[in-house]
């Protein structure tokens, strides 16, 4: 089924399930806000008045399982545990940890808006789940797009639609060789940024499985200001973001904290198709210069 946006099919989702009132959405406790889009995944949970719960992340963005399977063990059953692949990259517990969920009858939602190549071409997400999210326009150059994937037998059919525009647009192109690009792009500037160890620190310092491809890379500004980085980068043009850079007000600081350490210091920069080698080594060199 396809949408506007990720958000927008997230919220469809919720809507049309006519949540019963004791059940839970399980939440990760690191969602952004900006005051140009809000809270893409949160604001939907809000709209819809259901009961939500955090669970805690580690500073990679992991999954604490003992704090996850605790809040999940009791649940009603039908509750919804929100999966987000953050920039591409799946839990590295996924599979346990979905089949935790399913034990305890709990339905899985996984956000892909950022692994849309992950789960398309790597198969590394993306189907585990009841439900599957998508956003065309923050991984290919589209406007908008959002679509829902239902996995369960009674719906198989809608995600063989393609007649609508979306997915037209998602089918006219070689996703292969986009993922590919993706992978190089992210295997050249790992290497580039290796001298910068100490000052710029990569979130995952292992380079990821030849089944995930990363939306963005993210990194962590140790020492300066991430937003002198976020601004001279941008105004030189090399189009980097700094994805989750405040926290919802929702999420208690004193019992998340390294939620709210990581999204000081978080800087994402560019892996897509239009990013040449050579604009990655101009990107990396005023980095430097910028440290030094």
């Amino acid at each position: 089924m396809e949408f506007n946006s990720a958000r927008s099919a997230f919220k469809y989702y919720l809507t049309s399930q006519n949540l019963e009132s004791q059940i839970t959405v399980f939440i990760p406790a690191y969602i952004g806000w900006s005051s140009i889009e809000g809270s893409g995944v949160f604001d939907p949970i809000k709209d819809s008045n259901v009961k939500y719960e955090f669970y805690a992340l580690d500073t990679e963005l992991g999954i604490i399982k003992n704090d996850l399977f605790v809040k999940i063990n009791n649940a009603p059953a039908n509750s919804i545990l929100l999966l987000i692949h953050y920039f591409g990259r799946p839990d590295p517990n996924l599979g346990m940890i979905v089949k935790m969920a399913k034990e305890k009858n709990i339905r899985i939602v996984e956000d892909a808006a950022h692994a849309l190549f992950s789960s398309l071409i790597g198969g590394s997400c993306g189907g585990l789940g009841d439900v599957s999210i998508y956003s065309l326009h923050k991984m290919l150059p589209i406007e908008t797009g959002g679509i829902l994937q239902i996995n369960n037998n009674e719906t198989k059919e809608i995600n063989r639609m393609v007649e609508n525009s979306y997915l037209r647009s998602l089918l006219s192109y070689d996703l292969s060789a986009l993922a590919q690009i993706r992978k190089n792009n992210e295997i050249y500037l790992r290497d580039l940024l290796l001298p910068l160890h100490g000052e710029v620190d990569l979130l995952w310092p292992e380079l990821t499985p030849n089944n995930v491809y990363l939306q963005t890379l993210p990194v962590l500004i140790k020492k300066k200001s991430r937003n002198d980085f976020y601004f001279e980068l941008n105004k030189q043009g090399f189009g980097v973001v700094s994805l989750y850079h405040t926290m919802i007000n929702e999420i208690n600081p004193n019992h998340y904290p390294e939620s709210f350490s990581l999204s000081k210091c978080i800087l994402n920069l560019p892996l897509h198709q239009e990013s040449k080698q050579e604009d990655l080594k101009d990107m990396v060199n005023l980095m430097i210069n910028l440290i030094n």
